[in-house]
């Protein structure tokens, strides 16, 4: 399995590092990518095509369901998973063209075990959903 490169767009670093400590657990996946706005992770997104997004829905500069939005009009092939703690985020979320949505409160090994199943080959968002 090839190395899963991820950009991560997070405006607490108490949660990147968090989100970091987590996913260094796995040797196929690397946060290699690292922003705390909007702006900068349509901007990373665009010119480093991760394989992976994962994006707070509230963020500065540029509210993440914007720049979910955004990266999509870029690449429609890009998996992009947006978090927040407001549930109610999810269909606006989908709706702006993210693959996935995350309720941040279910922590960062929740949000590890969702981002390593999206990795697998057979990935399935509707599935993986289930789970969480």
């Amino acid at each position: 399995m090839d190395v899963i490169n991820i950009l991560v767009a997070e405006k607490d670093p108490l949660i990147r590092a968090c989100l970091r400590h987590s996913i260094s657990r796995d040797e196929h996946l690397v946060i290699k990518w690292e922003t705390d706005n909007g702006i900068e992770a349509v901007y990373m997104a665009k010119n480093f095509q991760p394989d992976i997004v994962l994006l707070n829905a509230k963020l500065p500069r540029m509210d993440g369901i914007e720049a979910a939005r955004c990266i999509r009009q870029n690449s429609a092939s890009i998996p992009i998973v947006v978090m927040s703690i407001y549930k109610e985020r999810q269909k606006e979320a989908l709706d702006a063209g993210a693959t996935a949505f995350i309720v941040k409160d279910c922590g960062c090994d929740a949000i590890f075990n969702y981002l390593r199943a999206m990795a697998l080959p057979d990935r399935s968002a509707a599935v993986i959903s289930e789970t969480l």
